[in-house]
């Protein structure tokens, strides 16, 4: 984490109030973490891969 503690509590403030977007997630199986790989170096995921 990079930031002040004051940037620290604004963020977790704004976070408790709903403010941040989640990151989009999906969930796929480990037998596909090439293509997961794939996907992040073309630019094609909009979030993580877990």
């Amino acid at each position: 984490m990079v930031g002040t503690l004051a940037e620290a509590k604004e963020l977790m403030a704004l976070a408790r109030a709903g403010k941040i977007k989640p990151t989009p997630m999906k969930k796929e199986p480990m037998t596909g973490v090439q293509e997961w790989i794939d996907e992040l170096r073309a630019g094609k995921s909009s979030g993580g891969l877990c």
